[in-house]
Protein backbone atom coordinates (compact mmCIF):
# COMPACT_ATOMS: atom_id res chain seq x y z
CA UNK A 1 0.00 0.00 0.00
CA UNK A 2 1.17 3.38 -0.50
CA UNK A 3 0.44 6.34 1.66
CA UNK A 4 -2.57 7.65 0.41
CA UNK A 5 -4.23 4.69 0.59
CA UNK A 6 -3.10 3.01 3.81
CA UNK A 7 -5.69 2.02 6.13
CA UNK A 8 -8.28 2.97 3.92
CA UNK A 9 -9.61 -0.65 2.11
CA UNK A 10 -8.38 0.67 -1.48
CA UNK A 11 -5.97 -1.36 -3.31
CA UNK A 12 -3.04 1.10 -4.83
CA UNK A 13 -3.12 2.55 -8.09
CA UNK A 14 0.47 2.73 -8.76
CA UNK A 15 1.18 4.64 -12.20
CA UNK A 16 3.56 1.53 -13.33
CA UNK A 17 0.57 -0.68 -13.31
CA UNK A 18 -1.28 1.58 -15.57
CA UNK A 19 1.73 1.92 -17.73
CA UNK A 20 1.94 -2.34 -17.87
CA UNK A 21 -1.50 -1.82 -19.32
CA UNK A 22 -0.71 0.59 -21.46
CA UNK A 23 2.22 -1.28 -22.99
CA UNK A 24 0.53 -4.80 -23.31
CA UNK A 25 -2.55 -2.73 -25.11
CA UNK A 26 0.36 -1.38 -27.45
CA UNK A 27 1.90 -4.10 -28.46
CA UNK A 28 -1.66 -6.25 -29.29
CA UNK A 29 -2.11 -3.24 -31.27
CA UNK A 30 1.09 -4.01 -33.25
CA UNK A 31 -0.18 -7.19 -33.67
CA UNK A 32 -2.97 -6.74 -35.21
CA UNK A 33 -1.57 -4.11 -37.30
CA UNK A 34 1.37 -6.12 -38.51
CA UNK A 35 -1.00 -8.94 -39.09
CA UNK A 36 -3.95 -6.28 -41.06
CA UNK A 37 -0.64 -5.44 -43.49
CA UNK A 38 0.04 -9.13 -44.08
CA UNK A 39 -3.62 -10.30 -44.80
CA UNK A 40 -3.76 -7.16 -47.23
CA UNK A 41 -0.62 -8.20 -48.93
CA UNK A 42 -1.77 -11.56 -49.44
CA UNK A 43 -5.22 -10.44 -51.25
CA UNK A 44 -2.96 -8.14 -53.24
CA UNK A 45 -1.38 -10.97 -54.39
CA UNK A 46 -4.33 -13.10 -55.16
CA UNK A 47 -6.11 -10.37 -56.56
CA UNK A 48 -2.93 -9.86 -59.12
CA UNK A 49 -2.73 -13.52 -60.27
CA UNK A 50 -7.13 -13.30 -60.45
CA UNK A 51 -6.26 -10.32 -62.59
CA UNK A 52 -3.83 -12.10 -64.72
CA UNK A 53 -5.77 -15.18 -64.87
CA UNK A 54 -8.24 -12.86 -66.51
CA UNK A 55 -6.38 -11.22 -68.60
CA UNK A 56 -5.06 -14.25 -69.93
CA UNK A 57 -8.44 -15.65 -71.16
CA UNK A 58 -9.48 -12.23 -72.52
CA UNK A 59 -6.14 -11.52 -74.34
CA UNK A 60 -4.76 -14.27 -76.67
CA UNK A 61 -1.39 -12.23 -77.07
CA UNK A 62 -1.22 -12.16 -73.05
CA UNK A 63 -1.13 -15.90 -72.85
CA UNK A 64 2.26 -16.19 -73.91
CA UNK A 65 3.55 -13.72 -71.17
CA UNK A 66 1.33 -15.88 -68.84
CA UNK A 67 2.56 -18.73 -69.23
CA UNK A 68 5.92 -17.80 -68.17
CA UNK A 69 6.41 -19.10 -64.59
CA UNK A 70 8.01 -15.97 -63.11
CA UNK A 71 5.01 -14.05 -64.41
CA UNK A 72 2.33 -16.30 -63.25
CA UNK A 73 3.67 -16.73 -59.80
CA UNK A 74 6.50 -14.65 -59.41
CA UNK A 75 4.21 -11.41 -59.80
CA UNK A 76 1.65 -11.74 -57.23
CA UNK A 77 4.30 -12.67 -54.81
CA UNK A 78 6.08 -9.15 -56.16
CA UNK A 79 3.34 -7.16 -55.59
CA UNK A 80 2.55 -8.91 -52.20
CA UNK A 81 5.80 -8.29 -50.59
CA UNK A 82 5.54 -4.32 -52.31
CA UNK A 83 2.49 -3.79 -50.82
CA UNK A 84 3.36 -5.45 -47.22
CA UNK A 85 6.57 -3.32 -47.29
CA UNK A 86 4.34 0.03 -48.79
CA UNK A 87 1.91 -0.76 -45.74
CA UNK A 88 4.65 -1.45 -43.10
CA UNK A 89 7.38 1.82 -43.75
CA UNK A 90 4.30 4.63 -43.91
CA UNK A 91 4.20 6.31 -40.70
CA UNK A 92 1.14 7.87 -42.24
CA UNK A 93 -1.26 4.45 -42.74
CA UNK A 94 0.93 2.81 -39.29
CA UNK A 95 -0.63 6.04 -37.43
CA UNK A 96 -4.01 5.64 -39.27
CA UNK A 97 -4.63 1.91 -38.27
CA UNK A 98 -3.12 2.26 -34.95
CA UNK A 99 -5.80 5.06 -34.14
CA UNK A 100 -8.52 2.45 -35.77
CA UNK A 101 -7.27 -0.29 -34.02
CA UNK A 102 -7.49 2.13 -30.78
CA UNK A 103 -11.27 3.07 -32.09
CA UNK A 104 -11.84 -0.83 -32.78
CA UNK A 105 -11.41 -1.45 -28.98
CA UNK A 106 -13.40 0.81 -27.93
CA UNK A 107 -16.96 -0.44 -29.51
CA UNK A 108 -19.03 -2.45 -27.38
CA UNK A 109 -20.19 -5.19 -29.57
CA UNK A 110 -23.71 -7.16 -28.73
CA UNK A 111 -23.86 -9.92 -26.84
CA UNK A 112 -24.57 -13.14 -27.85
CA UNK A 113 -28.54 -12.87 -26.89
CA UNK A 114 -28.29 -9.75 -28.19
CA UNK A 115 -26.88 -10.95 -31.43
CA UNK A 116 -29.19 -13.24 -31.56
CA UNK A 117 -32.38 -11.49 -31.03
CA UNK A 118 -31.35 -8.92 -33.26
CA UNK A 119 -31.09 -11.22 -36.00
CA UNK A 120 -34.45 -12.94 -35.51
CA UNK A 121 -35.93 -9.17 -35.49
CA UNK A 122 -34.38 -9.04 -39.00
CA UNK A 123 -35.62 -12.29 -40.38
CA UNK A 124 -39.49 -11.10 -39.51
CA UNK A 125 -38.87 -8.29 -41.39
CA UNK A 126 -37.94 -9.52 -44.36
CA UNK A 127 -40.20 -12.51 -44.44
CA UNK A 128 -43.05 -9.44 -43.76
CA UNK A 129 -41.95 -7.29 -46.74
CA UNK A 130 -41.31 -10.38 -48.99
CA UNK A 131 -45.20 -10.99 -48.43
CA UNK A 132 -46.04 -6.93 -48.40
CA UNK A 133 -44.43 -6.88 -52.05
CA UNK A 134 -45.02 -10.25 -53.26
CA UNK A 135 -48.96 -8.65 -52.38
CA UNK A 136 -48.36 -5.55 -54.44
CA UNK A 137 -46.84 -7.24 -57.06
CA UNK A 138 -49.70 -9.64 -57.53
CA UNK A 139 -51.94 -6.74 -57.02
CA UNK A 140 -50.43 -4.52 -59.42
CA UNK A 141 -50.11 -7.43 -62.23
CA UNK A 142 -53.82 -7.76 -62.10
CA UNK A 143 -54.78 -4.28 -62.53
CA UNK A 144 -52.62 -4.11 -65.63
CA UNK A 145 -53.40 -7.26 -67.03
CA UNK A 146 -57.73 -5.65 -66.64
CA UNK A 147 -56.44 -2.28 -68.12
CA UNK A 148 -54.42 -3.85 -70.79
CA UNK A 149 -56.54 -7.40 -71.38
Amino acid sequence: MDSKSEGWGFESLLPCHFLEVILAQDQLNKKIISLSFVAAAIIAAYLTSVTLEILAGFFVSFVKIYDKDSIRRGLPVLVGIITLVVLAASPKIRSWTDSVVSEVRKVVWPTRNELSAMTVACLIMLIVAGFFLGGVDFVASRVIQALLG
